[in-house]
């Protein structure tokens, strides 16, 4: 018999203090606990009449169950918040989504099922009868929050799509109206196509690896019905890659495939020592994927309409976590811009270390570049341009009227924790942030009637370390000069991606 000496379970070590930075900036990372409903904010300044609909926002809120802390900044639980806009008034909801994971910890009072980078605690006897049972759903869906035919959901880097309505009360899982085989990964970055249908692509692992786009339709369902997706494209993949978001076009749906990898052999041997002795690698990803930047970066076009596949290699190994948008020319070239990096960087968003210095000042986010690729189908060439030197993360544009079309301005968020406006035709910025504060990610929303570009305001969540409290701000987005702020009576934590509703 093989005699195994394992320790006593224990419980996650508490996470080194958090250090004071030129900005104290723990609250960012900092667990919001409380859950209100149609809080009426009091408003400095004025909130144009025309802005009128919600601000969604989802990202992790609780970063500790019991005595059990978890170890990176992903693990947190998810947490919706709305922005009710109307009229000129604001008022303010937030709840924590009752997902499978967050009930599972709240029932057991500790941590009781793995995160993205930490690993419940468990005996191996545990662990060895989960090999043989069905596994757990993961139902973090702390990323972003988007409508989908209708529904306001809350989604994740996994296949599972959590509903809630418009309120932000739970509904559930939604359920898939199809026979589609089932997937691991997919994205919580997707689009909304020029009729109104959803747009997003899973990752198949299996015998024959492939990546799939499907659709769901435009004509609302409602809370809580079923929803069928339709498979629009098939793309097979040898050894797929790890795609945070991908791109789109008016004539094709873009995968930017970076060398990380999936490597069989890593994810088998990953969930070995976590089955054996409780450990895995950082995260989730870094135990599924192998960075092998010698094998250049592939820009996979694959057409709408025929279905016919392309392939550009660029020798240069990237990485980007966020398409900022596509467009063609008139001589057929279709430019990809993103926010680029040497090299992936989850492993730098551990608590530890956003604990120390938040996100985009971390040594590992430096190198940063806004870039856009032009890639020459009939050449088969691709030739970069460096939009903006600098850190521009969580990038939005005037989605509903420039997506896949020639534009001017990038609004995303700065180095320094500033909400910024890149100029994509004349290299100048423009930037806002209150005295000591640091914002979130900027959502642009067009005036109604409004014919430039930046007609309209940017919405971001702004958090105060000298009040301890966030505010939603209301910037010009053509001077990014603050029009309006509605203090919240609690702070609210850095938070990943949101938008913008007429709900």
């Amino acid at each position: 018999w093989l005699k195994l000496s394992l320790p006593p379970r224990t419980r996650h070590p508490a996470l080194p203090r958090m250090t004071a930075v030129p900005r104290d900036l723990r609250m960012l990372s900092t667990s919001l606990k409380s859950e209100l409903q149609d809080v009426k904010l009091s408003v400095k300044g004025e909130v144009p009449s025309w802005v009128d609909g919600s601000l969604y926002r989802n990202g992790p809120a609780l970063f500790e169950i019991g005595e059990d802390q978890f170890q990176h900044w992903f693990d947190g639980q998810a947490m919706l918040h709305r922005f009710h806009l109307q009229g000129g008034c604001v008022t303010y909801t937030n709840k924590f989504l009752q997902s499978h994971n967050y009930k599972a910890h709240m029932a057991a009072g500790r941590i009781a099922v793995d995160e993205f980078g930490t690993v419940a605690p468990s005996s191996i006897f545990s662990r060895l009868s989960a090999m043989w049972s069905a596994p757990s759903p993961y139902e973090n869906n702390n990323v972003s929050v988007k409508v989908m035919s209708g529904k306001v959901v809350a989604l994740s880097e996994t296949p599972k799509v959590l509903e809630v309505d418009p309120a932000l009360g739970p509904v559930g899982p939604v359920v898939w109206n199809d026979k589609l085989s089932s997937a691991p990964l997919s994205t919580a970055h997707p689009h909304t196509l020029e009729d109104g249908r959803f747009l997003n692509y899973e990752t198949v692992l299996g015998k024959d690896c492939f990546y799939r786009l499907y659709t769901t339709p435009a004509a609302a369902a409602g809370v809580g019905a079923p929803v069928e997706r339709t498979e629009v494209a098939r793309i097979p993949s040898a050894r797929p890659a790890y795609m945070h978001s991908f791109g789109l076009s008016p004539s094709y749906y873009i995968l930017v495939e970076f060398p990380w990898l999936f490597q069989l052999s890593k994810f088998v041997g990953g969930q070995a020592s976590k089955t054996l002795f409780g450990s895995a690698p950082e995260t989730v990803i870094d135990g599924m994927y192998s960075w092998e930047p010698e094998r250049g970066t592939w820009f996979t076009l694959c057409h709408r309409e025929s279905g016919a596949l392309r392939r550009v290699r660029l020798p240069e190994g990237i990485f980007a976590y966020h398409h900022v948008n596509a467009f063609e020319d008139e001589q057929g070239r279709v430019s990809v811009d993103m926010m680029c990096y040497p090299d992936p960087r989850y492993n730098a968003l551990t608590l530890e270390k956003v604990r120390s210095t938040f996100f985009t000042q971390l040594p590992e986010f430096q190198g940063g570049q806004l870039r856009r690729y032009i890639v020459d189908l009939d050449k088969e060439t691709i030739e970069t341009k460096i939009l903006f030197d600098g850190v521009c993360e969580l990038p939005t544009i005037d989605y509903a009227r420039r997506n896949t079309k020639p534009y001017q301005f990038v609004y995303g968020l700065g180095y320094d924790g500033q909400a910024l406006r890149v100029d994509l035709h004349t290299g100048e910025t423009k930037e806002w942030r209150h005295s000591g504060s640091w914002c979130g990610e900027p959502i642009f929303v067009p005036r109604p009637e409004g014919e430039k570009e930046d007609d309209g305001v940017v919405l971001t969540v702004v958090s105060d370390p000298s009040t301890g409290r966030s505010s939603l701000a209301v910037l010009d987005a053509a001077t990014m000069e603050q029009v309006a702020v509605a203090e919240t009576p609690h702070h609210i934590p850095m938070g990943l991606h949101g938008t913008f509703a007429r709900l």
